[in-house]
């Protein structure tokens, strides 16, 4: 299902290589909370019942915090991931049930990939975070607690240096985009100058 999600939004054509998410171990803190809460309702379940409608009440609350605490964690565990593709890196960050930030870069505007693996638990059991970092306006991608963070590095850095040193044919719309992206930086008076330049040499050539 959650797989689905994810290639939504992938661009016609594009396949997920691999989908990268946090390690099962941290989603346990929040699996072993949302049983505590629902046990503690049967567990308190005489005195409560004792206390009449609002002692059933109290009793249905805690049943249904703890399954909604329990839903909110699971759709944030697994919409939470990096989606590796052979044209972009993909991060979905969900914060919430209703709150999520989707970054991208592609491989060419990658600078440098790095992990840090911190802490007795992280160590023991071979999980950290990712940090990619990269040019320009681009946000940095950060990716936490992932398994084995350097099996990704590796990845994500052999992808880099197959595409990025591949020569790619360009389409009639990657032609259009390179030209306007030349445009909306040159100016456009410049673009116009460079234009009847290339244009002014291309006469003398066929004369």
């Amino acid at each position: 299902m959650f797989e689905n999600y994810f290639s939504k939004h992938l661009k016609e054509g594009e396949e997920a290589i691999l989908i990268v998410r946090r390690y099962n171990l941290t989603f346990a803190p929040h699996l072993i909370l949302s049983l505590v809460i629902v046990f503690s309702a049967f567990f308190f379940l005489y005195p409560l019942f004792r206390l009449g409608r609002w002692g059933v009440f109290i009793f249905i609350m805690l049943i249904f915090f703890g399954l909604l605490y329990f839903f909110r964690q699971s759709v944030i565990y697994f919409l939470n991931a990096l989606v590796i593709t052979k044209q972009r890196l993909i991060d979905f960050d969900q914060k919430g049930l209703f709150n999520r930030v989707v970054s991208e870069t592609t491989y060419d505007k990658i600078q440098d990939v790095s992990f840090k693996i911190n802490g007795f638990m992280p160590t023991l059991f071979n999980y950290g975070d990712l940090e990619i970092q990269t040019a320009g306006t681009q946000a940095n991608l950060e990716i936490k607690s992932i398994a084995n963070p350097k099996k990704i590095q590796d990845v994500i850095i052999r992808l880099q240096t197959e595409i990025v040193k591949q020569p790619q044919d360009l389409t009639a719309k990657d032609l259009v985009d390179l030209v306007t992206r030349i445009k909306e930086g040159l100016g456009e008076e410049k673009f116009k100058e460079l234009m009847e330049r290339s244009s002014g040499q291309t006469r003398k050539k066929s004369k």
